[in-house]
């Protein structure tokens, strides 16, 4: 979750856990080209039967409920996504958040390998609350008990402090990516190199903004080695330099420069 970076920072994890070689669920909003392509499994869109089969079986579902009328189109998305993974028997899902975290669909998720927070600002505020801190205690929403937390470097002292008490009270591993092992060597429109604890990275995607999102990315990959995946140092550099989101400051011409966002 976060306000901004989220989606990037869900392509990293998911180009790195298909690199070291798993079955990778995807689920991002909105969607871009056309509506399947925020649930992918490795890179790969929900195909249209699939889709409209999963369609009908929760149609099916929700007509038996006197509520169904209560239902968001991103409520059943996030069902569609769920049972998409689960039938095509996934070993990892990265899940985005649609709003906030703590009322999201995406949070029935019970053990989480680990909950990762990006930069917090006002978004949604008929929503989420007026001030940072209250955004910033739906946002922490997605913090399990006994589950670590990830939170990016970038976030204002009162976002850090709501969202540390809020993994305190949940007995959860707290990490902020430590900016004093982060040396930019360049970042532009093209994208970033640096190298972050002594080891070398380029990201693809433009703007400095994603090498925060990059080391935040690496910090969650220690917790899914925790959890008992295998990935490789190979694996997250390669990740985080093949990662990229259509049309979110893509550079689709040199001359003369064309940037779409």
């Amino acid at each position: 979750t976060g306000t901004n970076g989220k989606g990037s920072v869900a392509e990293m994890c998911s180009h790195i856990l298909i690199k070291a070689g798993y079955k990778v669920g995807t689920f991002t909003s909105p969607y871009i080209v056309e509506y399947s392509d925020r649930i992918r499994i490795n890179g790969q869109n929900i195909p249209n039967d699939e889709l409209c089969e999963i369609v009908w079986q929760i149609k099916e579902k929700i007509s038996l409920l006197e509520y169904q009328s209560h239902f968001s189109q991103f409520e059943i998305s996030t069902a569609i996504a769920f049972l998409y993974f689960a039938k095509q028997h996934c070993d990892i899902v990265v899940l985005e958040v649609g709003i906030g975290g703590k009322l999201d669909s995406t949070n029935v998720i019970k053990f989480p390998v680990v909950s990762v927070i990006t930069s917090i600002s006002y978004d949604h505020t008929a929503i989420l609350g007026g001030t940072l801190e209250e955004i910033a205690a739906q946002k922490a929403g997605i913090i399990k008990k006994n589950c670590p937390c990830v939170l990016s470097a970038d976030n204002p002292s009162e976002v850090v402090e709501v969202v540390q008490k809020a993994a305190n009270a949940m007995h959860s591993t707290f990490v902020i990516p430590d900016v004093k092992g982060l040396k930019v060597i360049s970042s532009d429109i093209y994208g970033s190199k640096f190298t972050y604890n002594h080891s070398s990275f380029v990201a693809s995607m433009a703007g400095r903004h994603q090498i925060t999102n990059a080391i935040t990315v690496i910090e969650a990959m220690k917790f899914v080695r925790n959890a008992g995946f295998v990935v490789r140092q190979l694996d997250i550099e390669r990740g985080i330099k093949n990662a990229r989101v259509f049309v979110r400051a893509e550079v689709i011409s040199q001359e003369p420069l064309i940037i779409i966002d």
